[in-house]
């Protein structure tokens, strides 16, 4: 009785796994390249500033986006995680007024978030990580929406458009550093400012397309 059970479960339905296999495969290989683009393009800005500017400039940078990273925790608890759960009892025309509410949360914590920073950066002594400080109260807001909309992707569309949006975060992002290392205006709060404005165009695109 046992091995017929064990026959039965391994040796199931070779069409089924296929099926599966076909159905889930593309997905779960974006969902991969989307979460490597993402990563990938910001260990990228990372190594270039590291190789482009002077230690202070780059440690001022390296705070800031220390400090970035422990302010998208209470983002992704306050937002995003719930939004996982809720947001997907209202997929189909419900979603956008969703993600509207959640633009208008997002857009209060931010403003509390940015007074706080610039508020920061009038009390610290070096220059380099008070420019940081102002630099970041203006591009994390920018780039926590980019994460929004990206996340929102995962409960409707599914993750090709959350690759595209990544794809134009990095782009954006990395042309931005090079432009502003040729010209000669890379520091700290500028490669900061870079985040920003590849999470602002990001912010663009998926505004258009969710439709808030």
């Amino acid at each position: 009785m046992g091995r017929v059970l064990v026959m039965r479960v391994l040796g199931a339905r070779p069409s089924n796994l296929l099926h599966a296999t076909r159905k889930w495969g593309p997905r779960l290989g974006l969902s991969i390249a989307d979460q490597g683009i993402l990563s990938g393009a910001n260990l990228v800005l990372n190594i270039v500033l590291a190789r482009w500017l002077e230690p202070a400039d780059y440690g001022a940078y390296a705070v800031g986006f220390s400090v970035f990273l422990f302010l998208s925790g209470f983002h992704n608890s306050l937002i995003l995680e719930p939004m996982s759960v809720l947001g997907a009892s209202r997929r189909g025309s419900g979603l956008p007024s969703y993600l509207g509410q959640l633009v208008k949360l997002h857009a209060g914590l931010m403003l509390a978030t940015a007074l706080l920073l610039i508020a920061a950066s009038l009390v610290v002594p070096d220059a380099a990580l008070a420019g940081a400080l102002r630099a970041l109260a203006l591009a994390a807001p920018m780039v926590l929406l980019f994460w929004l909309f990206r996340r929102s992707y995962y409960l409707e569309a599914g993750p090709l458009p959350a690759v595209l949006t990544s794809t134009i975060y990095g782009a954006c992002m990395l042309l931005a550093a090079a432009a502003l290392w040729r010209i000669g205006w890379l520091s700290g709060p500028t490669g900061l400012l870079t985040m920003g404005l590849g999470g602002a165009m990001a912010s663009a695109w998926g505004w258009a397309r969710v439709g808030v």
